[in-house]
């Protein structure tokens, strides 16, 4: 990826300094998809023109969006790169008043020879802005492309945004942002040991705005990324990395990792700071690592771990929504931290405390009073000769000798 930067960068120095002739027949140069080779693509010239810039835009920063006209096309000569790719570039250029901005938008072929060593092939939509103050000037742009099917999008910008639809033939794409700045190593990096794993201040600091969106070929060994379910979608990471590697579902820890790359300070010799951000859908991550436990998740968290284990304090932004998950984090340093996104334990609801209720005091039943009947008397009368006695008694009896009156 490095040399890919410095080789992109060289190549807009020569296309700028080199420029040919303009010839209007060069916007409809016929792209063969057999041979291994890079064209550019132009303005489109058609509503229904495939693999053609659309519109592009552009606003300062804190300003609103300019639309730019197409003005010309600044050729280079047909060239074989040391590949074996064939090369039919050009700068389109887009005016905005009097000011001028030069893109390089590449489509790589299926065929196009990534690596001749080992005959690795795949294809690629590489944009390039080469304008004056990259870092305060914002692009919005438009690209149709025809049988690109995208497996990985890196874009390599600042408060970058995308959007991916689905036209007649083929994708229509929106892409968006600042420039960042990249800080790496010029030459002789893998011979030093300090540089080989990024603990080395860079040798230059660019402003670099690009964006690549890989293509997923049919044949999972051929390609920038192994194509792997890419029917059910694809990643899209924005950052300001060296290098960025495909991500690993670490089963042990249940998490998403994502190793990337950055020299620890930059040529001007302040730490390298950097920002990650990731957009990928719960269908395609349910796919590529099936027993993730992200999608089923309601919140996820993102951090970052340097090289010794300890984790950065860092702004972070984590969403799910509609089966899309996305998140950013920024403010960690290099050199080649990992970026974790992982479930969050869900917070434990905490269980009502119990209100106390009071035993109630045992209250003695009184026993109940018994009636008491009173016991009825009786009296009578007694009479002996002409003595009388009253006798008085539950069951009264006369004495002795006496008669009951």
């Amino acid at each position: 990826m490095r040399k890919r930067v410095l080789l992109l960068i060289a190549s807009l120095i020569a296309l700028t300094i080199q420029p040919q002739a303009l010839h209007a027949a060069d916007e409809s140069w016929v792209k063969d998809l057999t041979l291994p080779a890079i064209y550019s693509l132009g303005n489109c010239r058609s509503a229904t023109e495939l693999d053609c810039i659309e519109s592009v835009e552009f606003a300062k920063r804190g300003g609103d969006f300019a639309k730019a006209t197409f003005n010309s096309l600044i050729t280079n000569p047909e060239s074989t790169d040391e590949s074996g790719n064939l090369r039919k570039q050009f700068q389109s250029q887009w005016l905005v008043g009097s000011t001028s901005y030069n893109l390089l938008v590449d489509l790589e072929t299926p065929t196009h020879i990534i690596d001749k060593a080992s005959n690795l092939r795949g294809a690629a939509l590489r944009v390039q802005g080469n304008y004056a103050d990259l870092l305060n000037t914002k692009i919005r742009l438009k690209i149709r492309t025809s049988w690109l099917k995208p497996m990985n999008i890196q874009l390599k910008a600042n408060e970058a945004d995308f959007l991916d639809e689905v036209i007649p033939g083929g994708h229509r794409w929106t892409l968006a942002g600042y420039a960042t700045q990249i800080s790496d190593y010029s030459s002789g990096w893998l011979d030093s040991p300090e540089k080989k794993i990024f603990a080395a201040q860079a040798d230059i600091d660019t402003p670099l705005l690009a964006f690549y969106i890989h293509h997923a070929d049919s044949d999972l060994t051929r390609g920038y990324w192994r194509p792997v379910c890419a029917d059910a979608g694809y990643t899209v990471q924005s950052h300001n990395t060296n290098a960025t590697g495909d991500p690993i579902w670490n089963a042990a820890s249940e998490s998403l990792e994502f190793s990337i790359f950055a020299p620890h300070k930059k040529a001007d010799g302040t730490l390298n700071t950097g920002f990650f951000k990731l957009w990928a859908s719960e269908k395609f991550l349910d796919c590529k690592y099936p027993t993730n436990t992200l999608t089923k998740s309601p919140a996820l968290s993102v951090q970052v771990l340097y090289e010794d284990g300890t984790a950065s304090v860092i702004s972070t932004d984590v969403r799910k929504s509609n089966g899309q998950i996305f998140f950013s984090a920024a403010g960690f340093h290099f050199s080649s931290p990992k970026v974790i996104l992982k479930a969050e334990a869900p917070t434990p609801t905490p269980s009502p405390t119990p209100t106390a209720v009071a035993t109630p005091t045992a209250v003695a039943t009184p026993s109940p009073t018994p009636t008491v009947t009173p016991i009825k008397k009786t009296t009578i009368t007694c009479v002996k000769g002409k003595v009388v006695k009253k006798v008085t008694g539950v069951k009264p009896v006369c004495p002795k000798g006496y008669a009951k009156k």
